[in-house]
């Protein structure tokens, strides 16, 4: 997910990543305007200003270097101060509202959302048609694949070469079903992911498509998006 914004005067696109918590820049841009490695700066996305932001200027080579357009850095969750962060995903669009002023949606179904940091967690329950597992997820909606697990959470084969499963990696395997806020997924596209505490996995937004997404104060509304394709 991809979406035009203004960090300190730097207009460019930007990353937006429930998964990431804080707000990067890309090392290469940040040497261009002649930044120093961290440093403070105003937000604007989406028609919201996000005052005096501290932001870590990070290599995102291994991140954006698929992607068709420059990337210049990262919004994570934590920069969204509170705010009501409303997606859809095919097309995509994003819209930021403060809270108490977002249009009301009658929606399908909501769902109590864990943090890590200020990262939003889920419960899901994943299977390979064999054992089935149950666990808080990152939602992702960054993530290159439909479902990331951690390394340390799955058994592979002897001297399975991690790193073309890892993020950035062109290698995926297919797990049998995910089962996550009333969706039934199967045989979606999967790869792996560095291991966090008490963290299984992350979910991207393909698992998504054919929904509207609102994050708000710590649940998960989602709402049908009929004017959308859905698929994996």
């Amino acid at each position: 997910m991809v979406v035009p914004a203004n960090l300190g005067g730097i207009a460019g696109d930007f990353i937006l990543d429930t998964a990431t918590e804080g707000l990067q820049l890309h090392e290469t841009r940040a040497q261009g305007e002649g930044l120093p490695s961290t440093f403070r700066a105003d937000l604007r996305l989406a028609g919201r200003v996000y005052r005096q932001r501290p932001v870590a200027v990070v290599d995102l080579d291994s991140r954006t270097h698929a992607f068709p357009t420059p990337i210049a850095g990262v919004i994570g969750a934590g920069v969204l101060d509170g705010d009501v962060l409303d997606l859809s995903l095919a097309p995509c669009r994003v819209a930021l509202f403060a809270p108490g002023r977002t249009p009301r949606r009658r929606a399908v179904e909501t769902f109590p959302l864990g943090s890590a940091g200020q990262r939003p967690l889920i419960r899901a329950t994943v299977t390979d048609g064999r054992q089935i597992r149950q666990g808080w997820f990152l939602l992702a909606t960054s993530s290159d694949a439909a479902l990331r697990l951690s390394s340390e959470a799955v058994v592979l084969p002897p001297q399975t070469e991690l790193a073309p499963l890892m993020p950035g990696g062109g290698r995926r395997g297919s797990l049998r079903a995910l089962s996550v806020a009333g969706q039934l997924v199967e045989n979606l596209s999967t790869g792996l992911d560095a291991p966090e505490d008490g963290i299984l996995g992350r979910i991207g937004p393909q698992v998504f498509v054919g929904w509207i997404l609102r994050f708000q104060s710590g649940r998960l509304f989602l709402r049908r998006d009929w004017g959308s394709n859905r698929a994996y």
